[in-house]
């Protein structure tokens, strides 16, 4: 009983316990912290009521618009609340909003804060952040300008991509982070300073920005990541600096305009890709300390002649100079069996090897064997006689009988493999009698030629001119007479006979004049008026003048007129059409229109004729779209049902080989697969017009070159 007793005191004392503990948390205030939200002027903010600092939170897209200024403080209920932070997706899809200033309260600026804002054109950031998030200004494609202050230490990922309209970024020294695609498709920017503190340039970071040509990398950089500078395609140079180990995948893919690149003695590996379509490289020195190149690192650098291999490379990837086809020359830093020794090594036009190890000299001297005609060089072993650099082509003074001309080196130069002393010879010309010569000029209306153009005394010489379109020939004047005459000098041709010296006759042209229009007849006088005869019914009405359109387009006139038109087009109506609408206005051409001359959709016009619109497209399109890169007529010859269901729509059948084509496997031909150097090399009129850019022989094969029988070469896997 004692302890059932003793038992129950204690269970009492301790519900009494708990009721005085319960009582008592009863008693004390509430410590729940809670943010609470209100809008001032029109934006909405979050405070919080313990720390009064306040941030702008989501707003509603369709509520903001124009110029904004953010507070430094906002008053809610009596009490001012300092605002610190622009939140996350604060103003994201705020289309309409068109600049905002930030006040220095403001310390970061969160997550897609701006994203979107596509008329948003100035932003000031106070000096007061630190941290700007990820996409915070992704797709503010109005954006010019940046000034990023100094203390933000950090550039979030995708902070600044696809801001197209941005040219200019100031980055401070502050930063030492820039986040992953933070400037990718960033088109208009031109160039960037990295700062000091950043210590690597992340994947994608300046992927596709087309307008950037400079870009200044410090030397605390020690990375760069994927794809950094993938078609930046306006980059022309750029240093690595000391201390980057390796150089990543796709690092500098696409650059077309890059010609220069300096690779440090740290780096120790090429990624795959790394130069990939890099054109306009022309040589290339891998350092010392590489030991390996990977996959297609160099592939398709049409431009490239020279590369240059040292002996710690051991490791080579798969047709890493693919699409080399100008690569003659490849130095290499070991010896043969080292070479040897790289099995997977290939180039598609067996450039010389050059074994720089070993050093050999080469002399030349005039055929005295006394006077040098320059002094020892040092050759690599293997260097191809062309790449041998000779002296000024020497002369030997002629003498009374004779006159000498180079002839060539003795021994003929070789493949450099020893030390090689070469003597120039020459050959001996009888001196001949003397000859004058006869040359033509004219008054810029025409062109004449001589022939021959020189010959001894009492020679003769055929004088021939032509005039240009609208001019006739008239005379020749003799402007220096060097003792000959003319047979006459208003015939073409004409007879010169040369005399005891030099000649010089001028071709002199006249404009053909215009044909005068038929005057019309003077009036009769008004008759006597005769007795009206019976009404008659009323005439049919003049036609009204023809419209100016194509359909109305008088193309034979046109073509008949200019002469340079139709032998460039013929009688294409499509080709006068647009020649006429894009350059014959502008040059005051005659042109004549007739009602009904052509029909709508005829087989001559433009409409019917894809080929004609990629031409006008030419005409009217600076940039190469996606869709351009596909070869529509291929694809219609090739497959009779498409052709049957499109005919040629470039729009259609791209859609179909999206949307169908690719699931079923058929066959397409692309920019990618069209082999740019190839068809360059092919056609020395198109190299001297368009070098090897591949977009400008891409565009020039599609729009004339099928039509002219040119030739191309396609890759099977591009």
């Amino acid at each position: 009983m004692k302890a059932k007793e003793l038992c129950r005191k204690a269970m009492a004392s301790v519900l009494s316990a708990c009721l005085l503990i319960s009582t008592a948390l009863v008693a004390l205030p509430p410590m729940e912290v809670r943010a609470e939200e209100a809008t001032v002027d029109g934006i909405k903010y979050g405070y919080d009521e313990t720390e009064h600092t306040a941030t702008v939170i989501k707003q509603q897209s369709n509520t903001i618009s124009g110029d904004i200024t953010i507070p430094t403080t906002i008053n809610v209920n009596g009490a001012d609340y300092q605002v610190t932070a622009i939140g996350d997706t604060a103003f994201q899809y705020c289309s309409s909003l068109t600049s905002v200033t930030i006040p220095n309260s403001v310390k970061s600026i969160g997550k897609n804060a701006f994203q979107s804002c596509s008329d948003l054109t100035s932003v000031t950031i106070p000096d007061g952040v630190t941290v700007i998030g990820e996409y915070a200004f992704n797709r503010c494609s109005s954006l010019t300008s940046v000034t990023i202050p100094d203390g933000v230490t950090a550039i979030g990922d995708n902070a600044f991509s696809s801001c197209s309209s941005l040219t200019s970024v100031k980055i401070p020294d502050s930063v030492n982070s820039i986040g992953k695609y933070a400037f990718v498709h960033c088109g208009s920017l031109t160039s960037v300073k990295i700062p000091d503190g950043v210590t690597g340039i992340e994947a994608g970071t300046f992927s596709s920005c087309d307008s950037l040509i400079s870009v200044e990398i410090p030397d605390s950089v020690n990375s760069i990541g994927k794809d950094a500078f993938y078609y930046c395609v306006g980059l022309t140079s750029v240093k690595i600096p000391n201390g980057v180990t390796a150089i990543g995948e796709g690092t500098f893919n696409g650059c077309e305009g890059l010609t220069s690149v300096t690779i440090p003695n740290s780096v120790k590996s090429i990624g795959k890709e790394a130069f990939k379509h890099c054109s306009g490289l022309t040589s290339v020195k891998i350092p010392d300390g590489v030991t390996s190149i990977g996959d297609i690192a160099f592939q398709y650098c049409g431009g490239l002649t020279s590369v240059t291999i040292p002996s710690s490379v051991k490791q080579v990837g798969s047709s890493v100079f693919d699409g080399c086809d100008h690569l003659t020359t490849v130095h290499f830093g070991g010896n043969e069996e080292e070479w040897n020794s790289l099995s997977n090594i290939w180039f598609p036009n067996n450039p010389a090897i050059i074994y720089d190890a070993f050093q050999y000299q080469i002399t030349f001297m005039d055929e005295d064997g006394a006077t040098v005609l320059l002094a020892a060089a040092s050759y690599g072993k293997g260097t191809p006689a062309a790449n041998i650099v000779q002296p000024v082509k020497p002369a030997k003074p002629a003498d009374a009988q004779y006159t000498y001309n180079f002839a060539g080196w003795e021994p003929a130069i070789a493949e450099v493999a020893a030390d090689v002393t070469y003597r120039a010879t020459y050959t001996a010309t009888a001196i001949p009698p003397s000859t004058y010569t006869v040359s033509v000029t004219n008054d810029g209306n025409g062109t004449a030629a001589a022939s021959p153009a020189s010959g001894e005394e009492g020679a003769k010489v055929r004088l021939t001119a032509t005039a240009k379109t609208g001019y006739t020939f008239k005379e020749w004047q003799l402007t220096i007479p060097g003792g000959g005459s003319i047979s006459s000098t208003t015939a073409n041709p004409a007879e010169f006979t040369i005399g005891n010296g030099n000649a010089q006759v001028k071709a002199v042209f006249e404009k053909t004049a215009e044909p005068q229009p038929t005057p019309d007849p003077t009036p009769d006088p008004d008759p006597t008026p005769a007795p009206d005869p019976t009404p008659s019914p009323d005439p049919t009405p003049a036609p009204a003048p023809a419209a100016q359109t194509r359909e109305n387009f008088d193309s034979k006139y046109y073509a008949d007129s200019y002469p340079d038109l139709k032998a460039a087009f013929g009688y294409r109506h499509d080709l006068l059409w647009q020649h006429y609408l894009m350059f014959g206005k502008k040059e005051n051409r005659r042109v004549r229109f007739i009602n009904g001359l052509h029909k709508t959709g005829a087989s001559e016009g433009i409409a019917g004729d894809p080929a004609a619109w990629q031409m006008a497209g030419v005409f009217r399109r600076n940039p190469l779209p996606e869709s351009a890169a596909f070869d529509t007529d291929f694809y219609a010859d090739r497959y009779p049902d498409l052709k049957v269901a499109f005919g040629y729509r470039h729009d259609l059948l791209y859609r179909h080989y999206l949307t169908y084509g690719k699931k079923e496997g058929r066959e397409i031909r692309t920019l990618d697969m069209f082999h740019a150097t190839a068809y360059a090399d092919r056609y020395p009129d198109l190299k001297a017009a368009f070098g090897y850019n591949r977009f400008l022989l891409w565009r020039h094969y599609l729009t004339f070159g099928k039509r002219e029988g040119r030739l191309a070469e396609w890759d099977t896997n591009p």
